[in-house]
């Protein structure tokens, strides 16, 4: 019975000292997701995305790490060009591609959250409350050595299973996912279309900014959304008109008019639409980034 007690003391001072040194420090949890991002063919994408946890604050950030990595990929050209102002060309196919171009806020504080979602060049934000329903079972398994337990939900028009660890007490989960007593390490669609894998954790230091973003409301994204589907290249007529450029364009060395530009552009945005035509929530409109 000593033993006993010893050893469950001996697991709360462990608890205790993991809790304390969280809420010293921020961490970072690697999820890598797995997308099929056409419902008409086989079409597999894994990209990387991050969900930095400040326990002291109680937020969370999630994103794509891609979009980092493109943030990178431009800073370095930008520093680059210092060196060698006569630079003159400069390779875009490398610059890192991704597909999920979403970002998710979480006050877990006052349930006061913030989605961030590029759309054809611009960056939007709008406030969303959301209260997940979970079913939490008795089923259990590893992950990254932390004790997981499953839970079940039905959102976005999907039925999706998670696991989470109450070893790291902090309630929250890749994407808009939340809510569980501990943090979800995976969570998948039963259809296998999207699954978030921890692959793993680091601690870091850092601080949080937001993301420059335009302030909407979702109804009104949703119906400019709607416009865009039809005719893209409103976003590109918008963003020249706003940026006052009124300079020819050319292709190949011969001039093209704004409405084959325009044209190209809408075909262009059309064809990545047909390719991409299975987002995680089934009523969004997924338009390139």
């Amino acid at each position: 019975m000593q033993r006993l007690i010893m050893r469950r003391l001996s697991c709360i001072f462990i608890f205790l000292l993991f809790f304390t040194n969280l809420k010293a420090q921020q961490y970072e949890v690697i999820y890598e997701l797995y997308i099929q991002a056409s419902t008409e063919k086989d079409s597999l994408i894994t990209e990387e995305t991050s969900l930095v946890i400040f326990p002291e604050q109680q937020i969370s950030f999630f994103s794509n790490l891609g979009e980092q990595k493109r943030k990178d990929f431009f800073k370095q050209i930008r520093e680059e060009a210092k060196i060698n102002p006569d630079i003159s060309h400069v390779d875009y196919s490398a610059v890192p591609e991704y597909v999920f171009a979403y970002s998710v806020l979480k006050n877990l504080k006052t349930n006061e959250h913030s989605f961030y979602e590029e759309v054809l060049g611009d960056t939007y934000n709008y406030g969303f409350d959301l209260n997940l329903n979970w079913n939490i079972t008795g089923d259990k398994k590893q992950i990254l050595d932390y004790a997981c337990q499953k839970a079940t939900l039905h959102f976005g028009g999907r039925q999706w299973t998670a696991y989470f660890t109450q070893e790291i007490p902090f309630s929250d989960g890749p994407y808009k996912f939340h809510g569980l007593p501990g943090l979800i390490l995976e969570i998948y669609s039963e259809d296998g279309d999207y699954s978030f894998s921890a692959k793993g954790i680091q601690t870091l230091k850092t601080e949080f900014i937001a993301p420059k973003s335009l302030k909407m409301r979702k109804a009104s994204l949703d119906k400019y959304k709607e416009k865009l589907a039809e005719k893209p290249s409103i976003a590109f007529v918008n963003k020249m008109q706003s940026s006052g450029l009124t300079g020819s364009v050319s292709y190949n060395g011969k001039p093209i008019s704004n409405s084959q530009v325009a044209n190209t552009y809408d075909k262009e945005v059309k064809e990545w639409m047909k390719n991409h035509n299975n987002p995680i929530e089934k009523d969004m409109i997924w338009l390139d980034k």
